[in-house]
């Protein structure tokens, strides 16, 4: 029975490319690795966004721990606001959010629906 549980463990292990050592999983646990940062929803509501708020969240994510965003413009009803989607101003909103990203080590992701 005890062999076979250690080789499960060890089949298992080699499954992820490596056995890790207690100690590399403890320094892990301690502190995780990029690839194992949480990512966020981002919905941009209506076009009620501006390059000083992007800027500011971004930083604030990153400040906490985050990886990425899975960013969405949305319409929910809420109020019109000044960006309208697709417009040259989006374009540039869209653009300043990704250099933001790329400054703070942070991915992003674009929804497509």
């Amino acid at each position: 029975m005890g062999r076979i549980i250690v080789f499960s463990v060890l089949l298992g292990l080699s499954a992820f490319g490596h056995a890790q050592t207690y100690a590399d999983l403890k320094l892990d646990f301690a502190s995780p690795p990029d690839s194992a940062r949480p990512w966020v929803l981002g919905f941009a509501l209506s076009g009620n966004y501006s390059k000083a708020g992007i800027t500011a969240d971004l930083e604030a994510m990153a400040r906490v721990g985050i990886g990425g965003i899975l960013f969405m413009e949305t319409d929910q009803g809420v109020p019109e606001g000044p960006v309208a989607f697709s417009s040259a101003e989006w374009q540039e909103m869209i653009q300043h959010l990704m250099a933001e990203a790329s400054r703070l080590g942070l991915e992003i992701n674009m929804h497509n629906a």
